[in-house]
């Protein structure tokens, strides 16, 4: 296979550590020939996609578009390739179409990161290609409760920072 294509995640502009970064693609399909009516597309192509981030990160990973609305598989992956958590179709129009997916993790110790779109499978589908944009976006969140939490190993850290002194 080809090497992954990497996400750009722009430098971050906000002072909370925010990142963000989006790519633009397609899974290519092809004709069942042997597959019975009404299938009439199988969606064998699969897009791998790479990113970096610090530890303490929570990591959201937005798919839209064609290959959304097909409920194609949306994971995201360590830099072994194991599956960390696997997306939920998402239907905010509340109109029974899938409008996206989407995947939110803690990365407790940062690192390297794979976002895998499809394959899609045998459907439905009218085109041959589905389009999508995949967004991610990565904030520093000390403040919060991330499981596990529950030994002395796996606690949270509580940042302190020095009182801030208001002039009278």
């Amino acid at each position: 296979g080809e090497d992954p294509a990497s996400v750009a995640i722009f430098p971050p502009p906000w002072q909370d550590g925010r990142q963000r970064g989006f790519v633009t693609g397609s899974l290519d399909g092809r004709l069942c020939e042997m597959c019975e009516a009404p299938v009439n597309v199988f969606l064998a192509d699969v897009d791998f996609f790479s990113f970096s981030t610090d530890a303490d990160r929570n990591i959201t990973v937005t798919l839209v578009g064609e290959a959304a609305n097909a409920n194609v598989p949306l994971e995201l992956l360590d830099a072994g390739g194991m599956v960390l958590a696997s997306a939920g179709a998402g239907d905010p129009a509340a109109d029974g179409v899938s409008d996206l997916e989407q995947i939110s993790f803690f990365s407790r110790g940062g690192g390297d990161f794979f976002v895998r779109v499809g394959p899609g499978g045998r459907s439905m589908i009218t085109p041959l290609s589905l389009q999508y944009t995949l967004n991610v976006d990565v904030t520093a969140d000390p403040r919060h409760e991330h499981e596990p939490n529950d030994t002395l190993e796996t606690a949270n850290e509580i940042e302190l920072r020095p009182p801030i002194l208001w002039p009278c």
